[in-house]
């Protein structure tokens, strides 16, 4: 008989350890989060503006601020947590997790963002910043922006897709088929 090691921590351990320190969850294993600099908040600022406005209208969607996304091997076991730097999410998909879930304002979401959006610090290393991308994807997220404010990039990756889109401050970031009629010029994002 073999037995079988379960990864990660039950649900309200979890939320315990996270209110004293936040970390995200990988692979069994807390990764502390980083404080931000003044760089990464006006960034998020510029994006988060970008996006609310959006939404505004197109009530489809609902962006979400630093907001942390759970793994669930049963309703009270965390096998992984994420906390992208925006998060976006087909509003109808929220709407039935919220319908399903009574309980869901006190614990942390258990449904994967649709797009999920990183800020690369400048001190990042690309290899970290790689597994975060291949972790979102695996995870189910459909599109991840990459936004490097110092190497003024913004990389793109899609669900299901070798390809990556990589867009330089003389282009403009679109929405696709996610955020149809979204655009943004990369030079207004990045300082």
């Amino acid at each position: 008989m073999t037995t079988e090691t379960r990864i990660g921590m039950p649900l309200n351990e979890f939320m315990v350890k996270f209110d004293a320190a936040p970390f995200e969850l990988i692979d069994g294993e807390e990764k502390s989060l980083m404080p931000t600099m003044f760089e990464h908040s006006e960034v998020i600022r510029i994006l988060w503006t970008l996006l609310v406005l959006y939404q505004q209208a197109h009530p489809d969607i609902r962006v979400y601020s630093e907001t942390t996304f759970v793994l669930t091997a049963l309703p009270d076991w965390v096998k992984g947590s994420r906390v992208p730097d925006l998060s976006i999410y087909i509003s109808e998909r929220l709407s039935a997790y919220i319908e399903a879930t009574p309980d869901y304002r006190d614990k942390p979401l258990a449904l994967v963002p649709d797009l999920a959006l990183t800020l690369v610090a400048a001190r990042a290393k690309y290899d970290d910043v790689n597994a975060k991308v291949e972790r979102y994807l695996a995870d189910g997220v459909r599109v991840v922006w990459v936004i490097s404010p110092r190497a003024q990039i913004v990389m793109i990756y899609t669900q299901g897709s070798n390809q990556i889109t990589r867009l330089t401050a003389a282009d403009t970031l679109t929405g696709g088929d996610l955020l149809p009629d979204f655009a943004a010029p990369i030079s207004a994002l990045l300082m």
